[in-house]
């Protein structure tokens, strides 16, 4: 199997998990975003609840695929 094979299966994978996963990753980009503007630095965890909601979105829909 060539290696772009692989990097497209995975990317299509990827992408399939986002888009299920759409508005928790668009929350958590728009957090990110509005506290790293300017010359503010991002702080740890001022994030985490949306992260949380994301990472819990696309492991539901890894589990999904899997069965």
């Amino acid at each position: 199997m060539s290696g772009k094979a692989v990097t497209a299966g995975r990317f299509g994978d990827l992408s399939r998990l986002l888009a299920e996963c759409g508005t928790q990753g668009a929350a958590y980009g728009k957090c990110v975003s509005a506290n790293a503007t300017g010359k503010s630095e991002l702080r740890r965890g001022v994030c985490a609840k949306e992260f949380e909601e994301l990472k819990q979105c696309i492991t539901k829909a890894i589990k999904k695929k899997a069965r």
